[in-house]
């Protein structure tokens, strides 16, 4: 903790331990923006009958734009992006009860756009931008996997919010936004007939991210992982179309096309499926119309 000398001649203990990049440190966390202006309210807050000029102070010497509009915001003063904060605030605030907080910061570790994400939540990206400023500053720092690992799954026990939001970040982390889509938002398939291959799907994710937290969590390997893969090789002859891309033992014969539909997700693969059905339907639809009309 740095001392610094205020320009009323007090001690400052603001602490500069809230790291605010990666790069400057491994205990960087995404919502450094809000930790910040919690610790400045609370200096605010033992200044007592001073606070105005404890405030003005720490206005004068903090540079993050968005740190500053924050801490106005958070003490009834005018700021610019007004909307958009409290847009965010909100958002983070009713997390418990809307969970919207939790999905934005799941669609972001998905490397979702904001122009994307806004609509999911009838927005705007401007304000989809703000909230991640100041709850979720993690874009930039995608690609830092072993970092976001830790992000998406804390070493530490989480209440069932928590858990739940754990849960989405590992979905997104390990299969990105299809994974998203078909589990978090629960996209059905608008293939007309309904059946099981979607819910096996999700089935199949589910087991194999039992298995990566198994391996995660340090536990010795033992004759349990023995019954385990002999009764998953038995489930595996029973439905073998859960295998999203089977080893082939001869060289495929099939149109590049086809090789790039098998390599599809299930959902996609899917949509495809309805759309070649009701382009057939309607070419059906059209040669019977046709043949009628020669008769």
């Amino acid at each position: 903790m740095i001392k610094k000398t205020l320009l009323s001649g007090d001690p400052d203990y603001i602490s500069p331990k809230i790291t605010r990049a990666l790069e400057d440190g491994a205990d960087y966390r995404p919502h450094w923006r809000d930790l910040q202006v919690q610790e400045y309210l609370n200096s605010i807050a033992q200044s007592d009958a001073e606070a105005p000029t404890r405030l003005n102070e720490i206005l004068s010497e903090e540079s993050d734009p968005f740190v500053r509009d924050l801490l106005l915001f958070h003490s009834d003063r005018p700021c610019s992006n007004e909307e958009g904060i409290a847009y965010a605030v909100n958002c983070q605030r009713d997390n418990s009860k809307t969970l919207s907080a939790s999905l934005i910061k799941t669609m972001v570790i998905a490397n979702r756009s904001p122009e994307l994400i806004a609509p999911e939540f009838g927005t705007t990206k401007e304000r989809i931008e703000i909230f991640e400023k100041l709850y979720f500053d993690a874009r930039r720092y995608l690609k830092h996997r072993g970092w976001l690992r830790g992000i998406c799954s804390p070493a530490v026990k989480p209440n069932a919010l928590d858990a739940a939001e754990s849960r989405w970040f590992a979905i997104a982390f390990r299969r990105g936004w299809p994974g998203v889509e078909e589990v978090v938002l629960g996209q059905m398939p608008k293939c007309g007939e309904r059946n099981l291959e979607h819910a096996f799907s999700i089935l199949l994710g589910r087991v194999e991210d039992h298995c990566v937290a198994l391996e995660a969590s340090g536990e010795a390997p033992s004759e349990k992982d023995i019954k385990k893969i002999a009764q998953l090789a038995r489930i595996a002859r029973s439905v073998p179309y859960l295998w999203e891309n089977p080893q082939e033992h001869e060289p495929s014969t099939d149109s590049p096309t086809f090789q790039r539909l098998k390599k599809l997700p299930f959902a996609q693969r899917d949509r495809v499926r309805w759309a070649v059905t009701q382009k057939m339907e309607e070419n059906i639809e059209k040669a019977i119309a046709q043949l009628e009309g020669s008769k």
